[in-house]
């Protein structure tokens, strides 16, 4: 089998004559020179050399110092096209010797295979295994060598480097498929989340919007009663005094002027925001199937109710909301958004305030520009730390305690905006100042 044509050979040593051996053994000569090198094998206790057709083909560079080595390496890991397989000398004077050499290209490039060639032990097994630890990539070659040695070693270090890289390639593939198996796990569980969210939220519409309606329907009528009776007292307690009788008490017209009116608003409120957050859970579940036109305040506002339960202990929520048009997108897969945003500021005001300290602030504001929608959700918790902020839209990661998070919601998030709405997602944190994330959606598809 030919080796890869791909494979790149450096062979690094100061002897220009030991530079040619390498080319005269390495590259394939001229057709009627292949007689010559049978010979000269023969000579040197070789076997009987392979035809030129069969022998493998490298690309092969040459250099006479270490420095110029390691920047060789360098430039082509650099370029993307590594070497796979580096001969090189241990003695190379005026410059660094080869072991320094080839730790520094291993700096470069962890998975070049390296072959020592040296003409007398100057360093000890024991001291190369010290100073050179990718023990599995090196081998020793004494001079002088053998040409089927030097041949058989590029030949077996190329396939062995190829095959490397080639396993390492499919790693990644596997790792890529893996985290998209668990991206579609988490896409598939939300999906099932959501349509089992949006039958309950009909069923919550059903089951709660005409006892809710017929409340508030007995609860005016009762108001109008109230009014009329005390009306009507009112005329009474005129009446008697003109003709010197009893009247009612004072009190008795507090209740009918002030407290049950005062109680029957409180109550008409109360059912109001009950209906408010029927409406809410309906709009934030009802799953949108492809891009439609999202007023992104009232998706702000439906999650806000929606989350109250979340922030109302610790935090006061400030909404500063500004004329917005319309966004292509999805409502339900935006509205999500914006609630793991808040649910996440929320928590972290939370989890650094106790009962006894000042209550934190939420602020979720909203503009428009000429080409975007922005909305920002700014907290006053304890901020991001350096050093997890690079991390913070990995899968998975969550600096939460075991069972409080699953590091998935801010992956998700910002694939959604980026992926799904071509926006971005980003944020800005100071530690002990709180941290702002701020989504920015395309008003053009």
């Amino acid at each position: 089998m030919t080796a890869d044509p791909d494979v790149r050979v450096l062979v690094v040593d100061d002897q220009e004559t030991v530079l040619a051996d390498f080319a005269r053994l390495l590259e394939p000569p001229p057709a009627p020179a292949d007689a010559v090198l049978d010979e000269i094998e023969l000579a040197l206790g070789g076997v009987q050399a392979a035809p030129a057709a069969s022998r493998r083909r490298y690309h092969l560079r040459y250099v006479r110092q270490g420095d110029d080595a390691v920047r060789e390496v360098a430039a082509a890991a650099a370029a993307g096209s590594p070497f796979g397989v580096a001969f090189v000398d241990v003695l190379m004077p005026p410059g660094i010797d080869g072991v320094e050499t080839v730790a520094r290209m291993w700096r470069d490039q962890p998975d070049l295979e390296v072959v020592l060639c040296t003409a007398f032990s100057g360093y000890s097994w024991e001291t190369l295994l010290e100073r050179l630890t990718a023990h599995d990539q090196l081998v020793i070659l004494r001079k002088p060598f053998d040409p089927i040695e030097v041949r058989q070693l590029a030949a077996c270090l190329s396939e062995k480097w190829r095959r490397g890289r080639k396993l390492a390639q499919r790693v990644i593939s596997l790792e890529a498929r893996v985290a998209a198996a668990a991206r579609m796990q988490v896409e598939l569980e939300r999906a099932q989340k959501f349509d089992a969210l949006g039958r309950l939220a009909a069923g919550i519409t059903h089951e709660i919007s005409t006892p809710i309606q017929s409340i508030q329907s007995n609860l005016e009528y009762i108001a109008e009663g109230i009014g009329k009776l005390t009306g009507a007292v009112h005329a009474l307690r005129a009446r008697v005094d003109e003709l010197g009788g009893w009247a009612p008490a004072d009190e008795a017209l507090d209740l009918l002027d002030v407290e049950l009116p005062q109680s029957l608003a409180d109550a008409s409120d109360g059912v109001r925001r009950v209906t408010g957050i029927v409406r809410s859970v309906r709009d934030y579940s009802h799953p949108s199937r492809q891009h439609e036109p999202v007023d992104i305040n009232r998706q702000i506002r439906a999650v806000v109710e929606l989350a109250r339960s979340e922030y109302k202990r610790d935090a006061d929520l400030v909404l500063e909301l500004g004329e917005l048009p319309m966004v292509p997108g999805h409502a339900d897969e935006l509205g999500s958004v914006i609630l793991n945003l808040l649910v996440n500021a929320a928590q972290a005001i939370h989890g650094a305030r106790d009962d006894t300290g000042p209550r934190g602030r939420i602020t979720i504001t909203s503009r428009a520009t000429a080409e975007h929608v922005i909305v920002e959700i700014a907290d006053t918790g304890p901020g991001i730390a350096a050093a997890d902020r690079d991390l913070v839209f990995e899968l998975f990661y969550t600096t939460k305690p075991i069972g409080e998070g699953t590091g998935q919601g801010l992956a998700i998030a910002r694939t959604t905006v980026v992926d799904g709405h071509r926006g971005t997602l980003t944020f800005e944190s100071e530690p002990g100042r709180g941290t702002t994330f701020r989504i920015c959606l395309p008003l053009a598809r």
